[in-house]
């Protein structure tokens, strides 16, 4: 009877200490006038149990940035399977006499981005490498015809709708295609050795590519850079507006490649010749299917696999890689690689899992838009979902950051109690900051599952983060 009571004096306790742990964090976030005027979303549950430890606006929809690929991400792992990958043919058509080819030369996209990435491949892209060895296994030194670049297997623009033109044209713009190349990434090189307020020159590009560049960029003194890249994919023009630091030789700029395909084709076009292979014809960019052609493959080059490209998703925040898996999502689905299609499919996932459909809408895969809507509780079911399945979360944590260790957490956590156990994706927009993930400690039974979501927020983005690696360290210590 005595060891009864005992516990249950325990237990009382224990459950008090949880209740002052909880209105502690809450009675912070209510008493800081920083983000009074902002919205702020906190949810957190017991990985096992999934008792609710702190809840604060969780039911509010929120702009989750970043954090949206936690919902493509997840859902990419399970529907196109870990060890799959993405393909690109090289094909031609007529025959092989004589070292000509008496026909044209195909290159097919099956939805690849990351084609050329340097995440992956060293400064000479494999795919350039395997495709130039087929050529010269098939003793092929003059093609007749056209290099045909097919680009068949998305739909409709690359860019979802609701995406800007001051986030198209800059480097995490770029939307997914069936080819893609370089990570769909320019780099613009400018020199601005010149007088303050005077326009600053384009030195080269890298890749190499025509370019039709407004360029209104003057040289300050400052120290970042701070353009802006207005492109569209129905026009080969961008528009380079801002400042950059005054006196360097080559100051790097990034923009996106908004036609990859024909980037591509230009490419490869010179590869052919620096190869002594002659192209008769010229290169073409098609979006007819090619089913009724009689094409013979020369060679298929894979992409890394799902859980590969997952991993640099979540690590480096691609949205490239993110809009690319929704599209590869609903090709599964429904055949088709249209966006507005795809977003359906991953809304449609979502909801069969259990999510409630008052509390998400979507527009694209990445986060990228600022009309994606979810709520904090939403957000940690989806993360509960991964943990239920321990061999499959055991897939999925190895493709977070992991606080002061890596990615976009590497910066974060590693002066604290908790370093090296944050698994988690942030999110970061114009006055929005987001975190969700796992706090994983040595003790399972205590693993933590959160979502932390700030919007419309007045104060620097740096103080915001540092406010929310508050309320996690506060997470862990409290429970």
């Amino acid at each position: 009877m005595l060891k009864k009571t005992i516990n249950l004096i325990f237990a009382i306790i224990l459950l008090q200490s949880q209740i002052i742990s909880q209105n502690t964090i809450i009675d912070k976030l209510n008493a800081d006038t920083d983000i009074q005027s902002a919205i702020v979303g906190v949810y957190a549950v017991n990985a096992k149990t999934g008792k609710v430890l702190v809840d604060y606006n969780s039911d509010k929809n929120l702009k989750p940035a970043s954090n949206l690929k936690l919902l493509t991400t997840i859902a990419a792992l399970k529907i196109l399977g870990e060890n799959n990958k993405f393909d690109t043919k090289l094909m031609y058509s007529g025959t092989i006499s004589k070292n000509t080819l008496n026909g044209d030369l195909y290159i097919i996209g099956g939805g690849d981005p990351t084609l050329g990435a340097d995440y992956f491949y060293d400064k000479k892209p494999k795919f350039i490498i395997q495709f130039i060895d087929a050529l010269n296994k098939a003793q092929i030194t003059q093609i007749s015809g056209n290099l045909i670049i097919v680009d068949t297997l998305f739909k409709g623009l690359n860019t979802p709708s609701t995406w800007i033109c001051g986030d198209i044209g800059n480097y995490y713009g770029s939307g997914p295609s069936s080819i893609s190349i370089f990570n769909n990434i320019i780099k613009l090189y400018f020199n601005t050795k010149v007088e303050i307020d005077d326009t600053v020159k384009l030195i080269k590009t890298n890749p190499y590519v025509n370019i039709a560049l407004e360029n209104n960029v003057v040289a300050k003194k400052i120290t970042n850079d701070r353009t802006t890249i207005y492109s569209s994919e129905l026009s080969s023009k961008k528009i380079i507006s801002g400042e950059l630091p005054i006196g360097k030789d080559s100051f790097i700029v990034k923009g996106s490649i908004t036609n990859p395909e024909e980037v591509l084709a230009e490419y490869f076009t010179k590869e052919l010749s620096k190869n002594n292979i002659i192209l008769k014809g010229k290169h073409i960019v098609t979006d007819k299917n090619n089913s009724k052609l009689k094409l013979t493959l020369l060679t298929t080059f894979y992409s890394p696999t799902i859980k590969e490209i997952v991993k640099q998703t979540n690590l480096t925040s691609n949205n490239l890689y993110a809009e690319t898996l929704l599209r590869q999502i609903n090709i599964k689905y429904r055949g088709n690689g249209t966006n507005i299609s795809a977003v359906s499919s991953l809304f449609g996932f979502w909801v069969n899992k259990g999510l409630n459909s008052n509390n998400i809408k979507l527009f694209d895969g990445s986060g990228l838009s600022s009309y994606n809507l979810i709520s904090t509780k939403q957000l940690v079911k989806a993360l509960q979902f991964a943990y239920s399945d321990s061999i499959f979360f055991n897939t999925f944590k190895q493709t977070l950051p992991i606080g002061g260790v890596s990615g976009t957490l590497k910066d974060m956590f590693y002066k604290t109690n908790i370093n090296g156990k944050v698994y988690a994706k942030s999110g970061t927009m114009n006055s929005v900051k987001a975190y969700s993930g796992y706090i994983l400690k040595q003790n399972t039974n205590e693993n933590i599952i959160f979502s932390i979501i700030f919007n419309n927020f007045t104060i620097n983005s740096t103080l915001a983060k540092n406010k929310i690696q508050q309320i996690i360290v506060d997470l862990s210590n409290s429970y």
